[in-house]
């Protein structure tokens, strides 16, 4: 990695590389490059090498260098099988050739293909050149890419209606923060410190209720006993640590634990001082937290996405959350808490997100902004009756779901699941109208 190397190599690269143009790249891209300029006129590369150059911001000025030249001749992509037993790789075939290629070969190995024999047994699909730009390189069947390039063709995206999508805080130190509530007395609450082992009292002021990917379902959310503790104030719209002196006047049942854990607090890889030790390794969007939020794991194997209608839920990074802007004045957020739960949502996750171990996939701005919307007049009479309709169900979803976490008999949580799977049937049978899907369309959607 580029962090590893001496400066003056870095500008020796930045200077003479053209795949040197982003900033933590991997220096796999600049033997790519210097591979490819070896090559005399018609010759041939191959390179066993990482595929998270195809989507990867570091990416970047390598998919530029290759599409400018028209030098891609075929790739083979091992997906998220795992090539090599000694390490954790994704892993493609890049074959290059110096001439005008119009058109190049591919070949996607499914999770779980024996990759001994799948070379041979997947077909190849010849893609057009015209795909490769400096932009992410997502490679797709052709009937795939019709059915993305349709979903398109509806010019608004999700980041029309976003504020933020935001990356929830860091604390540095998750054992110290986030507690177990034992009991509540009101004023201060009994909670279990995982980092001292015992269990401490902390003013309610200053916890704040917590959840982690796990507990964000398909329109429900898990009810928790974590609760993170929260040393910051809310003045003129803005979130600011409490300075330990006056949380030792204000809250010092909170300022006697986080005192008592000061040196762990000091050996986090920040830089503190003795009056803000106990402020979090990166409190990202603090002020975000407290308003209606939609809420999304970042890494998922399949689509679960849930709201925070009171705006009291806090979370770490490995969930964000999605602030709306007065674009939705219109709208009511169920409207698009369905949209994102619907299939049609997660076939363009699939096809153009990160793939993890497992066929897990990224949920991150980036995939998620470009997110087609369809035809967003709300004035339209048809459009108005469709997301009114998704509205109902989705409210009757997030009410049925309550049933579900609190109901024990069997036979009625049989006939509560059956009622979910109907209503959220329903919603995708109007996603699919709103988009103008066919029959074909949606059995391909529907199969992935």
């Amino acid at each position: 990695r580029i962090q590893t190397i001496k400066k003056i190599e870095t500008d020796y690269y930045k200077s003479n590389y053209n795949s040197a143009v982003a900033g933590n790249y991997d220096m796999y891209v600049l033997f790519i490059e210097k591979g490819f300029g070896l090559l005399k006129q018609h010759g041939n590369f191959g390179f066993i090498l990482p595929h998270k150059f195809f989507q990867a911001k570091y990416g970047v000025g390598i998919r530029k260098y290759l599409s400018t030249k028209n030098s891609v001749y075929q790739i083979n992509d091992f997906s998220t099988n795992q090539i090599f037993n000694t390490a954790a790789t994704y892993t493609c075939l890049l074959f290059l050739k110096k001439q005008f290629n119009s058109t190049f070969n591919y070949q996607k190995i499914e999770l779980g293909k024996s990759v001994s024999t799948a070379l041979n047994d997947v077909q190849l699909v010849e893609i057009t050149s015209k795909k490769l730009s400096e932009d992410i390189w997502n490679f797709n069947t052709p009937e795939k890419e019709r059915i993305l390039e349709k979903l398109k063709e509806k010019k608004c995206t999700l980041s029309h209606f976003t504020t933020k999508i935001f990356k929830g805080s860091s604390t540095g130190n998750d054992k110290i923060y986030l507690l177990d509530l034992q009991k509540n007395y009101g004023n201060t609450s009994i909670l279990y410190s995982a980092y001292l082992d015992k269990n401490i009292e902390i003013e309610n002021e200053l916890l704040q209720l917590f959840v982690s990917g796990s507990d964000i379902r398909r329109y429900s959310i898990n009810v928790t006993t974590k609760r993170l503790l929260f040393p910051y104030q809310e003045i003129n719209g803005k979130v600011e640590l409490i300075q330990i002196e006056e949380l030792s006047k204000k809250f010092p049942l909170c300022a006697d634990y986080l005192v008592n854990v000061r040196s762990e607090l000091q050996s986090r890889k920040i830089e503190t001082s003795n009056l803000n030790f106990h402020k979090y390794s990166a409190a990202r969007s603090l002020i975000e937290y407290r308003q209606e939020k939609i809420i999304i794991p970042d890494i998922l194997i399949e689509n679960r996405i849930s709201i925070d209608i009171e705006g009291n839920l806090f979370h770490g990074p490995a969930i964000h959350s999605i602030v709306f802007n007065e674009n939705t004045i219109d709208y009511d957020k169920f409207y698009f808490l369905g949209l994102l739960n619907s299939k049609v949502f997660w076939f363009f996750i699939t096809c153009t997100s990160t793939a993890l171990r497992g066929d897990a996939y990224r949920l991150i701005p980036e995939f998620l902004n470009p997110f087609p919307l369809p035809d967003t007049d709300i004035t339209k009479s048809n459009n108005k009756k469709i997301h009114d309709q998704i509205v109902k169900l989705v409210d009757n979803l997030l009410n049925l779901n309550k049933q579900l976490q609190t109901t024990k008999l069997e036979t009625q949580r049989q006939q509560i699941q059956r009622a979910i799977d109907h209503s959220e049937k329903k919603i995708d049978e109007l996603v699919y109208e709103l988009y103008g899907l066919s029959e074909e369309e949606i059995k391909i959607i529907e199969n992935i």
